[in-house]
């Protein structure tokens, strides 16, 4: 049994989401992206299944409750996805590169990692600084927080379950990343490059003004994060990857090019800030369509026709 669902243009859509703006819609129809049957199998994971976090709800899976998902998700994390992520060159490569970037900036100026952010210093001056303040001022958390929510209530008042979907699977994704980073912000204790700190981590007595939550960035970790889940939702309009993972960048660079951090942390927030963004879509794919449990397709009712009670079963395909 499928349900009509309306259809927006793409790049009508990918506007709307940026801009919070109402949508409109033609009478085409749209489906979501395929579940496989074995969702772990199409990812990196290789093994394993899904944790059914709906207590036994037929509601779809992105409009569950966001806080009751997310806390479903930790144990996810912990259990099943970090453990297969670690095993992928393509997520402990460059996250071990920052790592020892991070801790040789310690060293002093001679370290890679100060020479890059000298180097790329000089953009975040002059008459381009204003052009870097407003990429860093977009992936500002208290911005982002009012773009999704805004597209989340304007989607579903309009009817387009793709960009409701899409905004709420980012919140999703946005929150778990700002768990990680905050806990990692917290026991790292990296002074910023704009403090004329040496980089040095685990700093219990900062100085006057000295701020040490550099490592890693939280808006390189958010904008990645969100980049891989629009990325994922419009996996067949490969434009839509190429601007959300340049616009990601450029929201990254300006983090360094303003001496806010050092390459490695935003390499790191990168890196984590996508694997949670996959995380969630391949998440969601699993459990968007999971079938109604036995015990809630029999139900009481009553024949108008002769009174009678009765029990029904429920069964849709």
């Amino acid at each position: 049994m499928r349900e009509d669902r309306r259809r927006i243009p793409v790049g009508l859509t990918l506007l709307c989401l940026a801009l919070g703006t109402p949508l409109l819609a033609d009478e085409s129809a749209w489906t979501p992206p395929e579940t496989p049957e074995n969702p772990l199998k199409s990812t990196e994971l290789g093994q394993g299944s899904y944790p059914d976090p709906s207590s036994g709800t037929d509601r779809k899976y992105w409009r569950r409750n966001l806080f009751k998902r997310v806390g479903s998700d930790q144990k996810f994390l912990i259990t099943t996805w970090w453990p297969a992520e670690f095993r992928r060159i393509g997520f402990t490569v460059p996250l071990a590169a920052s790592v020892i970037g991070a801790t040789q900036g310690g060293q002093g100026s001679s370290s890679a990692d100060h020479q890059l952010s000298s180097g790329f210093g000089h953009w975040g001056s002059g008459e381009q600084k204003g052009a870097h303040e407003f990429l860093t001022q977009i992936g500002d958390r208290r911005a982002v927080a009012a773009l999704i929510g805004s597209s989340y209530l304007i989607s579903r008042w309009a009817g387009n379950e793709r960009i409701e979907r899409t905004a709420s699977l980012t919140g999703e994704a946005l929150i778990n990343t700002t768990i990680y980073v905050g806990v990692l912000k917290r026991v790292s204790k990296r002074a910023r490059p704009n403090d004329h700190g040496g980089g040095e981590f685990f700093i219990s007595s900062p100085m006057e003004h000295e701020e040490t939550d550099s490592f890693p960035s939280g808006h390189a970790a958010g904008a990645f994060a969100m980049a891989a889940v629009i990325a994922g939702e419009f996996h067949e309009r490969r434009w839509v990857s190429v601007v959300a993972y340049s616009t990601a960048t450029l929201i990254t660079f300006s983090r360094v090019s303003l001496e806010r951090h050092y390459p490695s942390d935003v390499i790191a927030g990168a890196v984590l800030g996508q694997s949670i963004g996959k995380m969630v879509t391949h998440r969601s794919r699993g459990l968007d369509d999971e079938p109604v449990p036995l015990w809630r397709r029999f139900q009481p009712a009553v024949d108008p026709g002769t009174g009678d009670f009765e029990v029904r079963y429920q069964h849709s395909w």
